[in-house]
């Protein structure tokens, strides 16, 4: 799973750790705990200032198993803000990925999370053996409709979400997904995913 901008001649940032031990804290008494700081340079055909992101122990764990092309980063990181993950793999600032980045990337991106996410659906349903005569092009397209229509998905939620919760959704809209008398796409029967934005 290696990550695409490392494959980029010239692309690739350069990423440094470093530990930060425990200090005393004199107004809380107690010592504050070690965390980590990772240092991000952004690559040098792109230019800058490297950014850092801070990151607790547990989160560093997870962090490496990204960093060593074992998981996307969705997935080792969800509760890091979409910005921050951006800033751990390309060294780019929350501005710097303002003025770069292009108006649709944000939809490129969630076709590729809702891509993931109906994945791993159909793989939950293959092991539990149960193998439905779904098309794996329908429920992309279904969850997609969904998302853009009708209830926005906390999508990287979703994706981190239990088995149970992840098939409650992805299924509950393919069973639920109909089209009102006014040709409106609705989720009947009063259906709501459990990973919407409120």
């Amino acid at each position: 799973m290696t990550k695409p901008i490392d494959l980029i001649l010239g692309a690739a940032p350069t990423r440094t750790q470093t530990l930060m031990p425990r200090t005393w804290d004199a107004i809380s008494n107690s010592f504050a705990p070690e965390y980590w700081i990772v240092s991000v340079q952004p690559p040098a055909m792109i230019g800058g200032e490297a950014v850092q992101v801070r990151l607790t122990p547990e989160q560093f764990e997870r962090y490496k198993t990204w960093r060593d092309n074992k998981v996307m980063i969705q997935i080792a990181l969800p509760d890091l803000s979409p910005e921050m993950r951006e800033m751990l793999m390309t060294g780019l600032s929350p501005e710097k990925q303002k003025t770069l980045f292009a108006p649709d990337t944000r939809e490129m991106e969630e076709e590729e999370m809702i891509e993931v996410i109906v994945n791993r659906a159909m793989g939950i349903l293959k092991r539990i053996s149960r193998t439905p005569k779904l098309s794996r092009a329908l429920l992309i397209s279904e969850v997609t409709s969904i998302h853009r229509n009708v209830w926005r998905l906390r999508l990287y939620d979703l994706l981190a979400a239990d088995d149970l919760d992840l098939i409650h959704d992805v299924m509950g809209i393919h069973n639920h997904l109909d089209i009102d008398a006014k040709g409106k796409l609705i989720l009947k029967d009063c259906f709501v995913p459990r990973y919407v934005v409120q």
